[in-house]
């Protein structure tokens, strides 16, 4: 056990509580999934990305949930598979021109996963 929900994130299982009831056991790359919903991309283009291209993104079965800006040429993406996405949205960015300066799988603090985690069980 900890109170530091940073430190979990070393460890081989994870399990999550909340009032006393363990709501689910995984690793710490299965909890971040989990709460994300997918890998996270963060991408950055040499050149901005207007409304259009945004929703060509959108559109790829890979990319799982909304797209958000992240400054004026930035971008992070939740997708099915940061391995095999990345790839993708390099030989896209580079049939549409796009120079790419940066496109990196982004790892959450594990204090925001486990905000994430515990926030989607109180939906339910």
């Amino acid at each position: 056990t900890t109170q530091y929900v940073g430190e979990a994130a070393y460890c081989d299982l994870i399990g999550v509580m909340r009032e006393g009831g363990l709501l689910m056991v995984d690793t710490p790359e299965g909890l971040r999934r989990r709460a994300f919903g997918g890998d996270v991309i963060d991408l950055q283009t040499k050149e901005y990305l207007d409304h259009s291209h945004v929703q060509q993104l959108q559109s790829f079965p890979f990319v799982k949930g909304e797209i958000t800006r992240r400054g004026e040429r930035g971008l992070r993406l939740i997708v099915l598979d940061g391995s095999t996405a990345i790839p993708q949205l390099t030989t896209w960015l580079q049939d549409q021109n796009i120079g790419v300066e940066t496109v990196n799988e982004f790892l959450p603090p594990f204090d925001d996963v486990f905000v994430e985690l515990v926030k989607d069980t109180n939906n339910d």
